[in-house]
C-alpha cells in the first residue's frame, strides 16, 4: 500500500483508495494510508496530526481542541468526557502545548471508511432497485443545531442529551464544533465541510466524488461498491483541494461572506 503522492490526480486518488480498501478497510489504516497524507500535501503550510488516541496525563491540554460531551449513568449521575477527533490541523503542533493558544489549532477531521458500519455515517436510500447511501448534509446541521449546541440558562451546553459514547456522526461532528470553529467529515468519497458562527452550525460545502451503493439489506455494508464518478473526477478533486485550502486559511467571517455571496449568485 502506498499513501497519496503529490503528482496524484483524481484517478490516482481513486485508484490507490480501491487498493488500500482491497486488503484492508481499517479505518485507521485508511486515515494513515489516504487521507491524512492527502491533507497534509494540500495544507503543507500546516501540521496535520492523528489525535484520535487519548494518551493519560496533564501535560497536553485536549480541551484547546476537543469537544465534550455528557451521559448520566444509572445513578442518574452526570458524566463529562472528551471526545477526539482524528486529525487536528494545527500552526506548529506542539505535544507540549501549554504556551499554545486556541486560534493555533485551525480545525479537526472526522474520518470513517467507505466500508465501515456506516449507518451511523449516512442513510441509504434507495434508486433502481439498489441502495444508495447519500448523506443529506442538512439533516446533520439541523441536527447539531437543534440537539449539540443548545445551552442552558448558565451557558453551558446541554450534555445530558448526549450518549455514554457517542457513535453517531451527527453526535461526533456536533462535539467537535462545539470546540473547534471548523470541521471536516470525510469518507473519502464524501467530503463535508461544517462551520460554527455565533453557536449554530452552517455548511460551507459538500463534495462527492463518487457514491456508495449496495445491493444487499442494510446489515451487509461489506457488500458496498464505490460507484466514482469517473468523468468528472479531475474537475472534482481540484475542486476539493481548493475547497480544503479555502476552508483551512479562510476566518468565520470570510467564511459566512463568501457563503453568502455564493448564495446570492445561485452558485451551489
Amino acid at each position: 500500500m502506498k499513501s497519496i503522492y503529490p503528482k496524484d490526480s483524481g484517478q490516482e486518488y481513486i485508484k490507490k483508495i480501491n487498493d488500500v480498501l482491497s486488503v484492508d478497510s481499517r479505518e485507521r489504516v485508511f486515515q494513515d494510508y489516504i487521507i491524512s497524507p492527502f491533507l497534509q500535501f494540500v495544507l503543507n503550510d500546516y501540521d496535520v496530526v492523528p489525535v484520535d488516541i487519548k494518551v493519560s496525563g496533564k501535560i497536553h491540554k485536549y480541551e484547546l481542541y476537543c469537544g465534550r460531551y455528557g451521559y448520566i449513568d444509572k445513578d442518574s449521575e452526570l458524566h463529562i468526557c472528551t471526545e477526539t477527533p482524528d486529525l487536528c490541523v494545527a500552526n506548529n503542533w506542539k505535544w507540549l502545548n501549554a504556551d499554545m493558544k486556541r486560534e493555533d489549532y485551525v480545525l479537526t477531521v472526522e474520518i470513517k471508511t467507505p466500508f465501515s458500519d456506516n449507518e451511523y455515517w449516512i442513510s441509504p436510500g434507495y434508486m433502481d432497485g439498489k441502495i444508495v447511501f447519500e448523506n443529506k448534509t442538512s439533516d446533520i446541521v439541523k441536527f447539531i443545531n437543534e440537539k449539540m449546541l443548545k445551552k442552558n440558562e448558565s451557558g453551558e451546553y446541554l450534555y445530558d442529551e448526549d450518549s455514554c459514547y457517542p457513535k453517531s456522526i451527527e453526535k461526533q461532528i456536533g462535539i467537535h464544533i462545539r470546540c473547534m470553529e471548523k470541521v471536516i467529515a470525510t469518507d473519502g468519497v464524501r467530503w463535508i465541510f461544517l462551520y460554527r458562527k455565533n453557536d449554530s452550525c452552517y455548511e460551507f460545502a459538500t463534495i462527492d466524488l463518487g457514491r456508495r451503493i449496495c445491493k444487499k439489506p442494510r446489515k451487509y455494508y461489506k457488500y458496498v461498491k464505490i460507484d466514482w464518478d469517473d468523468q468528472k473526477i479531475d474537475e472534482n478533486f481540484s475542486i476539493l483541494q481548493e475547497t480544503i485550502k479555502m476552508f483551512c486559511k479562510k476566518n468565520i467571517n470570510d467564511l459566512d461572506a463568501y457563503i453568502k455571496q455564493r448564495n446570492y449568485f445561485g452558485v451551489n
